[in-house]
């Protein structure tokens, strides 16, 4: 026998209940199964990201720069740069991003130089397009140039060994290698150096950066 059906509407109005804590009928809903929607990946970027990270991380992987080669074409002398990156010894992430705590690519006991990781040919006048192609990126006024573009700025203007035009006639491909060698060295130090990007950041520290790993590796 079912057992008797029990009328709570009186005993809801007994209780003297504040009217707007009485639940009415309409708004007693019965559950309804839902799914929440499948989980997609999402790309997070960091808020203060830029655009010449990739840039800034290659040019920290490298060990050094080696000019000792040229090649003639078509009566042209170029200049081979030898790119020589960090190699770690370790799977572990920290290693990998960490170039002090990599293995150098020269052994101390002597062993034969390994092959670089990147070798591009370019002409002595590459090298002063990309002299003139940083300059244009820095600062042009001093009294407003920021720490990074004031360091270019001074080398540009008071280094002596240069890629200059006058260097291409009074010295000799030996010479010119050192120098070559030198000057792209210096500019790699430069463009990561993490005390002059304290301050405030202009166009250069976005180009520069991106200019001279296109100039190594392409």
């Amino acid at each position: 026998m079912p057992p008797p059906a029990i009328d709570t509407t009186n005993d809801l109005a007994s209780l003297q209940l504040i009217p707007r804590l009485i639940r009415s009928a309409s708004s007693i809903k019965e559950p309804v199964d839902t799914k929440a929607p499948p989980l997609t990946p999402v790309v997070v970027e960091p808020l203060r990201w830029s655009t010449a990270s990739f840039s800034l991380s290659f040019l920290s992987n490298i060990e050094r720069l080696a000019i000792s080669e040229t090649v003639e074409r078509n009566g042209v002398t170029h200049y081979v740069v030898q790119v020589y990156q960090f190699h770690s010894n370790s799977r572990l992430p920290t290693n990998m991003n960490n170039p002090r705590l990599a293995v150098p690519r020269l052994s101390d006991v002597g062993e034969q130089p390994c092959e670089p990781d990147f070798r591009v040919e370019r002409r002595y006048s590459d090298f002063a397009k990309l002299r003139h192609q940083v300059k244009l990126w820095t600062c042009p006024n001093a009294h407003f140039a920021c720490p990074y573009c004031h360091e270019y700025n001074r080398y540009i203007r008071f280094k002596l060994r240069q890629p200059r035009r006058l260097a291409a006639f009074c010295t000799s491909v030996k010479t010119r290698q050192e120098i070559l060698q030198e000057f792209m060295t210096d500019f790699v130090d430069l463009a990561q150096n993490s005390s002059k990007n304290t301050l405030r950041r202009c166009e250069a520290h976005h180009h520069v950066p991106a200019l001279l790993e296109s100039f190594l590796r392409d």
